[in-house]
């Protein structure tokens, strides 16, 4: 039939077994997972390892870079937000002459490092299907006051680190998901989590796996807090009336809060606080992220903890 309508059968690309290599990407039907080949993510390694050693590139360096792990994020889905910054280095890039240099960020290279830590331990993607309970919760922040969630019976109220009370109110709105992910992903393990909000650019972010701005940091700790725990993660868009237990935790408006019925979730609150530790979850993460099956060749797990340990401070 193939010759019939003028097509050729090219013999080289004929494979056999479980595992094929279909638009660049090796589809293993025994693992069940689509995966980078070997030469792929050396060629990612090598190109990041180039700027990780220097200390300035071009804007075409940049776009190759940039294309290929846009590429690979098909199959890393959770490289997408450690792009954000080389991105936003990318655009000051093309601003200057083409042959002009552009020194690389800090930032930037913090997140080149985590491409380093993924190539390593998640450079697949897993297509095997699964049933998975799901988990509802609602956020919320305050401009002023603080951050306020929701879930099953559970809720907290509580204030913004003093240091970050001047943030966007995006970045916020983005701590107070960390929060809740901080609190209740033991429970949310191996499960599907939709968190409402009433912040769109907060909802887009998280389902885009990118944010604008400071929220990204923050929301990066949120998917790598989800991969650790297993957790699918897909936002919801709702309207702020909708939202109601949240905001009204948010702004610590108590009577409110016994009003619709939580008069013992209120009691607890104010008489035991609520607090996530954030050194404890990123004890986890460090350990998580360096004890995977795939770790880089030549690199110790002791030294790759240090180095993911201080990639989450």
């Amino acid at each position: 039939m193939l010759k019939q309508i003028g097509f050729t059968k090219a013999s080289d690309k004929d494979m056999e077994g479980t595992s094929v290599v279909h638009l660049g990407f090796v589809i293993d039907s025994e693992a069940m997972e689509v995966r980078l080949p070997p030469n792929k993510a050396e060629r990612a390694r090598q190109a990041i390892n180039y700027l990780l050693s220097t200390k300035s590139t071009t804007a075409k360096c940049l776009d190759e870079l940039l294309g290929f792990l846009s590429y690979c994020c098909q199959v890393m889905p959770l490289g997408r937000s450690f792009l954000r910054t080389t991105f936003s280095l990318h655009r000051s890039a093309t601003k200057r002459h083409p042959l002009a240099r552009t020194r690389i960020t800090n930032k930037a290279k913090r997140d080149l490092r985590w491409w380093e830590v993924l190539l390593a331990n998640w450079s697949s993607l897993s297509i095997e299907p699964r049933d998975r309970h799901t988990h509802k919760a609602w956020t919320d922040a305050s401009g002023t006051k603080g951050i306020g969630g929701f879930y099953d019976s559970l809720l907290f109220a509580t204030r913004v680190p003093s240091r970050h009370r001047a943030q966007h109110i995006n970045w916020k709105e983005m701590y107070a998901v960390l929060h809740a992910f901080l609190l209740w992903h033991k429970y949310w393990k191996h499960g599907r989590v939709i968190p409402y909000g009433d912040n769109s650019a907060v909802i887009n972010g998280i389902n885009n796996k990118s944010i604008k701005g400071p929220a990204i940091r923050t929301l990066q700790t949120i998917i790598l807090l989800a991969a650790a725990f297993d957790i699918e993660l897909v936002a919801t868009w709702i309207p702020m009336d909708r939202n109601v237990i949240a905001d009204a935790a948010s702004r610590f408006d108590y009577p409110k809060l016994k009003k619709l019925g939580l008069t013992s979730q209120v009691n607890l609150l104010i008489h035991r606080k609520t607090t996530a530790r954030t050194s404890t979850i990123r004890q986890t993460l460090s350990s998580f992220f360096t004890t995977q099956s795939r770790h880089q060749q030549g690199v110790t797990t002791k030294q790759m903890s240090k180095r993911t340990g201080r990639l989450l401070l």
